[in-house]
């Protein structure tokens, strides 16, 4: 799916103009930027991105903390952690904050695109499993009942078919 919105939030201005400028637009994604966690924070709250990509060390607000704060506003979008910690504690953490991948610096901006392309196909089924099983239910339901009702017609027909006489 192109078109996605994803705020990438990294202090890094190098790191950010690299992403947002050169490697996230050839892949068709429309991309936000935040210099660090708390405007990252509050552009993610507020504009509800598709994904976010943010790194861990940053001021005002490290990635995780941003990620718990966001959480406990009820903010449920995939997020993917950029980190050069690279930490089996930080890891731990990270994935029971629900980080949807986790990335270590220096990563090739091949590796970001798959993890991206990976957590937001994740996320659209997910998406996609929540809220349409109510109208796929009706909807089976309902073919079920008109086939019930075509093969009553057809055995109907055979039986008449198998009284006539030919002669």
């Amino acid at each position: 799916m192109t078109g996605e919105r994803i705020l990438l939030v990294d202090d890094s201005a190098q790191v950010r103009q690299f992403l947002a400028e050169t490697v996230l637009p050839i892949e068709g994604y429309d991309v936000l930027t935040a210099c660090d966690g708390l405007e990252g924070y509050t552009l993610a709250r507020d504009l509800e991105p598709d994904l976010i990509v943010a790194d861990y060390m940053m001021p005002n607000l490290n990635g995780l903390d941003m990620l718990r704060k966001l959480r406990s506003d009820g903010v449920n979008t995939p997020f993917i952690l950029i980190t050069a910690e690279g930490s089996e504690r930080l890891a731990v953490e990270a994935l029971r904050l629900g980080v949807s991948d986790y990335l270590i610096k220096p990563f090739d901006s091949d590796d970001l695109i798959e993890s991206m392309r990976f957590v937001l196909r994740e996320h659209w089924t997910r998406q996609i499993a929540n809220h349409i099983p109510e109208h796929l239910l009706a909807a089976n339901r309902a073919l079920e009942e008109r086939m019930r009702a075509l093969i009553t017609l057809v055995e109907i027909g055979q039986r008449v078919t198998s009284n006539l006489d030919l002669e």
